[in-house]
């Protein structure tokens, strides 16, 4: 079985993403997180 799936993404879980990004960034200073998290959900 070799079936090839599509992921989409709402643009409600894009801009709650987004939100959660800025604040590793910038509240918790931490960009090396915020982008471990966008390379997991990517």
């Amino acid at each position: 079985m070799n079936e090839k799936y599509k992921l989409l993404y709402l643009p409600l879980f894009e801009d709650d993403l987004s939100k959660a990004v800025d604040y590793i960034t910038i509240k918790l200073k931490n960009p090396q997180a915020a982008l471990k998290l966008i390379s997991n959900v990517y």
